[in-house]
């Protein structure tokens, strides 16, 4: 592949090796964009490096370094896989309480066997697990499908902000997470 002078952008979109095809990464550069396909292979390092060249010429001080993480089916889920989005419908308000059905969307590109159940917790501050979680599984038949919570009457800890969703699976949670604050949450249905 040869690529002209000019300014080279590489772009990750997200992590999707854990189907088993392999590695994509599109270059773009200045309405011209060339392909690389990678086959699935075993990781050769910690990182993906564009070097540019002309013939046997590298301009090695012009690489591009990209660190890469390959998270494959014995990790915790990928940050790609953070849910989508959480909505909530309050079923009865007193002080201090919540109850209602919360909904996490699943990310969008959910593959098989990434994900195996959502936990949605009440947080302190953002990403602050606190005491009150649920956890429920994953459609493995509709990875598209919404997950629902049933919240009982459930006392909010003083300072509690926001709902966090995280993706898990047998190997751990995500570390990254969806949020809803409380200030948004709608009224009684």
């Amino acid at each position: 592949m040869a690529l002209p002078a000019g300014l080279v952008s590489i772009r990750w979109l997200s992590d999707e090796s854990i189907n088993g095809a392999g590695w994509q990464f599109d270059l773009y550069q200045d309405g011209a964009t060339a392909q690389l396909q990678l086959e699935p292979s075993e990781v050769q390092g910690s990182a993906f490096e564009v070097v540019p060249s002309y013939g046997r010429n590298e301009l090695a001080s012009a690489a591009v370094r990209v660190n890469v993480t390959d998270y494959d089916a014995e990790m915790p889920p990928s940050p790609a896989f953070v849910p989508e989005a959480i909505s909530f419908v309050v079923a009865n308000e007193s002080a201090g309480h919540i109850s209602g059905t919360a909904t996490v969307r699943p990310a969008l590109m959910l593959v098989a066997d990434a994900v195996d159940f959502y936990q949605l917790c009440v947080a302190i501050v953002p990403g602050h697990r606190n005491e009150t979680c649920w956890s429920n599984p994953v459609d493995s038949n509709n990875l598209s499908k919404p997950v629902l919570f049933d919240i009982p009457a459930t006392p909010i800890p003083a300072g509690s902000l926001q709902f966090t969703a995280r993706a898990g699976n047998a190997y751990g949670l995500g570390g990254s997470y969806a949020l809803l604050d409380f200030a948004t949450v709608g009224s009684k249905a």
